[in-house]
């Protein structure tokens, strides 16, 4: 398994910086083996962060598994009324523009983490395989590094949900990188399963 759009990736670099306790995927190029998918079975999320060639970037690999439907989990991930509840920080969703037949859109997030200071902006463009896979890529804003992937793949004849996630996030700063991959460590996990909560929210 190979390194979201997760604008909150960043932002979490303006607070204390603390690891969830999470598992670990295999190394970078490797399946997940029966081990990790007895973890996910278990509820856990798997994580993977390594340093990129740029000091202040980090590659992220992530899964968890969801008891709903793709349908389920896809109609969650891409609804920005209910954004909030799974996406820490944001203070709004906007999408500025949508493709008519649903294949892609352009859309702005802004995350705000500590009282007085403005508001982390990200715009990106997504494209979309329905209740597939999301591939999105950085179009402007306060994250410089911004694109990866997610994919949606069916469990127990489409009743659950494997979700990864796969993607370079960074921003060019002073900050080492080690915190920065210490602070994605943090951040990722917490979204995943709250956007598990708000799924399985939705589905009784």
């Amino acid at each position: 398994m190979r390194d979201v759009n997760l604008p909150t990736a960043t932002g979490t670099l303006l607070l204390a910086m603390c690891f969830a306790l999470i598992a670990i995927l295999p190394a970078s190029g490797q399946t997940i083996g029966p081990a990790e998918q007895a973890r996910l079975a278990d509820g856990e999320v798997l994580i993977s962060v390594e340093p990129d060639a740029q000091p202040s970037v980090a590659r992220i690999v992530a899964a968890i598994e969801i008891a709903a439907a793709p349908s389920r989990v896809w109609a969650t991930m891409l609804d920005c009324a209910r954004a909030p509840k799974f996406i820490g920080g944001l203070v709004s969703c906007r999408i500025l523009q949508r493709d008519p037949k649903g294949l892609w859109d352009v859309r702005e997030h802004r995350v705000s983490w500590i009282a007085l200071f403005p508001a982390v902006r990200s715009v990106f463009r997504s494209a979309y395989v329905i209740d597939q896979s999301i591939s999105f890529q950085r179009v402007e804003g306060d994250i410089d590094i911004l694109e990866g992937d997610w994919t949606l793949e069916a469990l127990r004849g489409g009743a659950a949900t494997r979700l990864r996630y796969a993607a370079r996030v960074g921003k060019e700063t002073v900050v080492p990188g080690f915190m920065i991959r210490a602070a994605i460590s943090n951040d990722v996990p917490k979204t995943l399963r709250s956007l598990r909560e708000e799924v399985l929210r939705g589905t009784r």
